[in-house]
């Protein structure tokens, strides 16, 4: 028997004591998605209904449509919450975040991410509040969110990071809620966190997007310029900036029709009451803020 053959017969031999191979073993399924009460699916038709759809100006790019969507949907998931939350008891109003101030008094019923925890304080931003509106309550530990209920009147200031921020204080505590209605409440806020997050990301990906777009259109405008004015190998230091600077000024007339697209294409979007967004968010600017103008480039530092 040649070598060849006494290799090839000990190869299946070897095979065949391994036993059958065995396949890869399938990735686990898919968990279910979590089904929703009907009460909550209910109250979601409802604001749908309560909260049309965003209207989007036409040939807005998708990422400006999508920032507009989860800008209501974060709108909406609020609107939920704020139907399932109980009323204030008899005599005693809501709590007006937007008219803070010393002695303020009424009936709070949220859930909030902590901004910040300093001295035994943590410091809140209600989510339906106008945008700067902060207030600091007691708290043990380095929580994540908090849970008001009750009667609180804002009855002294402290200072946090330099600013003086009125503490609230519960005079009242609210009754417990029922388990079911706290089961639903908690699965409206999830919700409301989700549509806050989805929000977020939408923003940033705009962001990202658009920043993308207006480096690509002001270096194209950059090289253009460069070769229409060129520097020539013997120029002094005083004249390379003066040419560098002209070379700017083609540049920026080079891309304003592109970058003046950009403003149809992605828009300027501003945060509407109660959608999560806030005007110091990543691509948001505050309404009434003249727009920065775009690719502003420094003769001398971007060379």
């Amino acid at each position: 028997m040649s070598m060849r053959a006494i290799l090839a017969a000990l190869a299946a031999a070897a095979l065949a004591g391994a036993g059958p191979l065995l396949a890869e073993e399938p990735p686990p399924p898919a968990r279910p998605p979590v089904a929703r009460p009907p009460e909550l699916v209910k109250l979601e038709a409802e604001a749908a209904t309560a909260l049309p759809a965003p209207e989007v100006p036409a040939g807005r790019a998708a990422e400006a449509k999508k920032v507009a969507e989860t800008a209501v949907a974060v709108r909406r998931a609020q609107w939920v919450v704020e139907k399932l939350l109980p009323p204030p008891p008899e005599g005693v109003s809501a709590f007006k975040f937007d008219e803070l101030k010393d002695d303020a008094r009424g009936w709070v019923d949220l859930t909030a991410d902590v901004v910040k925890v300093q001295d035994g304080m943590a410091v809140i931003r209600p989510p339906t509040a106008r945008e700067g509106v902060e207030f600091a309550v007691p708290i043990t530990g380095d929580a994540k969110s908090v849970n008001l209920r009750g009667e609180y009147v804002a009855d002294r200031r402290v200072t946090i990071d330099g600013r003086e921020v009125l503490v609230l204080r519960q005079v009242t505590a609210a009754k417990e809620l029922e388990p079911g209605l706290t089961a639903l409440l908690d699965a409206a806020r999830k919700r409301l966190e989700q549509a806050k997050a989805a929000h977020a990301q939408a923003v940033a990906v705009l962001r990202d997007v658009r920043a993308k777009a207006e480096q690509e259109i002001t270096q194209r405008a950059r090289d253009d310029a460069a070769k229409q004015v060129v520097i020539p190998k013997d120029a002094d230091v005083e004249e390379q900036v003066r040419i560098r600077a002209r070379q700017q000024e083609v540049a920026l007339k080079l891309a304003k029709a592109e970058l003046e697209k950009l403003n149809t294409l992605y828009g300027e979007p501003t945060p509407a009451d109660g959608s999560g967004a806030r005007p110091g968010d990543p691509g948001i600017r505050p309404p009434g803020k003249p727009s920065k103008p775009i690719g502003t480039i420094d003769p001398i530092k971007d060379r």
